[in-house]
């Protein structure tokens, strides 16, 4: 929080934010192919690897997770967890992200390779203009 204010935060789009927030208390991150990645022989692959495979990741396009602060806990450790959830959903097929979100208290939302955005989990916040 920026001298005491919420602080804005979004969710990256193809050319302008795909969502836009209020964090107060949260933590939101974000794992994604459009700023980091290989390109091998004119083919672009990610830079998170698929521990199941040891390929690069393709699921999705971006996963950003929102991880609320509980009282008592410090905001690094919702950083942590956004961090660490963010990775792990950009990895898995959608059918596997949903459960986790519920069982762990996060929110996910989602931009597929073809742009479409799905949530899971109580997303705040609006869509981003296009």
């Amino acid at each position: 929080r920026p001298h005491g204010r919420d602080a804005p935060g979004g969710c990256p789009g193809a050319r302008a934010p795909l969502w836009q927030l209020e964090l107060q208390r949260a933590s939101l991150a974000t794992s994604a192919d459009d700023q980091r990645g290989l390109d091998v022989a004119g083919r672009k692959l990610s830079h998170v690897v698929d521990p199941r495979s040891g390929r690069p990741a393709s699921a999705h396009w971006t996963a950003c997770v929102l991880v609320r602060a509980p009282a008592g806990e410090a905001d690094s450790t919702a950083a942590e967890r956004a961090d660490a959830w963010s990775t792990a959903t950009f990895v898995l097929e959608r059918a596997a992200c949903e459960p986790p979100a519920g069982e762990h208290g996060f929110a996910l939302l989602v931009l597929e390779h073809d742009g479409t955005p799905w949530t899971a989990g109580p997303f705040p916040g609006r869509k981003g203009e296009p």
